[in-house]
């Protein structure tokens, strides 16, 4: 029990330092940046500049979409119960399946446009 009580505390100690080198990013350099880290507990946490779906829909090469928590703060979103790696998980899935769907619509297209020619 001491061991894990141990591991759960240095991840806690660890976390916050990284997110507070990771703000100073920011802050000094105009970096934006998401950072997802999950402890030991397979609890996630997420840090985003200006915020986490901004800088994930930036790295994607997507528009950018409204933050889930409602601002573009800077902010440390702990996940206590889930909640937010669950909605999280949500936008990302279907960011996944429009991407796919954007694949198979131009491979319809380009098919139909093949038929079209040999007719």
């Amino acid at each position: 029990m001491g061991k894990k009580n141990n591991l759960h505390d240095n991840f806690s100690k660890r976390r916050n330092d990284l997110f507070m080198k990771a703000s100073k990013l920011c802050t000094l350099n105009g970096a934006e940046l998401a950072l997802l880290v999950f402890s030991p507990g397979k609890k996630a946490y997420a840090f985003g500049h200006s915020s986490f779906e901004s800088a994930i829909d930036k790295f994607l090469g997507n528009k950018a979409s409204p933050s889930i928590h409602g601002g573009t703060d800077h902010h440390v979103v702990p996940n206590h119960h889930g909640d937010n790696i669950s909605e999280l998980n949500k936008i990302i899935n279907l960011k996944k399946q429009l991407e796919a769907n954007k694949k198979r619509e131009e491979v319809l297209v380009q098919m139909i446009q093949e038929g079209q020619h040999k007719n």
